[in-house]
């Protein structure tokens, strides 16, 4: 669904050198977008690892197979609707924002304990997860020259599984730590406070495709 619906950048009138294939770090959007990309993926793991645990812990094991249904298969739903708008909507700030806004409301929904938030709160994140996840991966044909995206794509990919490495296990110290149970929900609140706050840096607000390449 995200190559199908990818949207093709502008002609750009300098083409990227043959031959490169290292990332350029020095791209601080590159860094921006692989951050967002990473906090998704990182509480999405993070979710689906802590969950079976977080409900035993907090004496509600029944709820287990639910909850993780409800994360799973609420990715299908975002995923149909972009297939008919991310082309629309991967140029604009306020869907990376409001989706932001509501997976923190959801994780903050599966902190809350009650049975019916975190079924609830499971399928937002989900279903919002997944959007922020489609469109970030529809970026790189954007902020790239011709031939050049494979170099984009793969620093975004190592900046964003290294996040989503890193900050579940960061999670699960905090949990040993503290004893506490919903602390292990502290960085992936973060992670959304990090989407919402990033999404305004990217530069795409009212750009065509050819400025948002050169507009760093």
């Amino acid at each position: 669904i995200v190559m199908a619906k990818a949207p093709r950048a502008a002609p750009i009138s300098s083409a990227a050198p043959a031959g490169r294939w290292w990332p350029d770090w020095r791209d601080a959007r590159l860094w921006r977008i692989g951050l967002m990309l990473g906090c998704v993926n990182a509480t999405y793991f993070a979710l689906n690892g802590f969950l079976p645990d977080y409900l035993h812990h907090i004496g509600r094991p029944e709820l287990i197979n639910g909850a993780l249904t409800a994360l799973n298969l609420g990715q299908l739903p975002a995923s149909f609707m972009l297939l008919a708008s991310a082309e629309r909507l991967v140029r604009k700030v306020w869907p990376y924002v409001v989706c932001g806004l509501i997976s923190l409301a959801s994780v903050l929904a599966i902190m809350s304990g009650s049975g019916i938030g975190i079924i609830a709160g499971s399928a937002l994140f989900g279903c919002f997860g997944a959007a922020i996840l489609v469109l970030v991966l529809a970026l790189p044909p954007l902020i790239s020259a011709p031939g050049d995206a494979h170099r984009t794509a793969a620093g975004i990919f190592t900046i964003s599984y290294s996040c989503a490495v890193i900050i579940p296990v960061i999670a699960g110290m905090l949990w040993d730590l503290t004893g506490a149970a919903a602390i292990a929900f502290v960085p992936m609140v973060v992670c959304m406070l990090a989407i919402v706050a990033l999404a305004p840096t990217l530069g795409l607000r009212d750009k065509s495709a050819g400025d948002v390449t050169h507009g760093r």
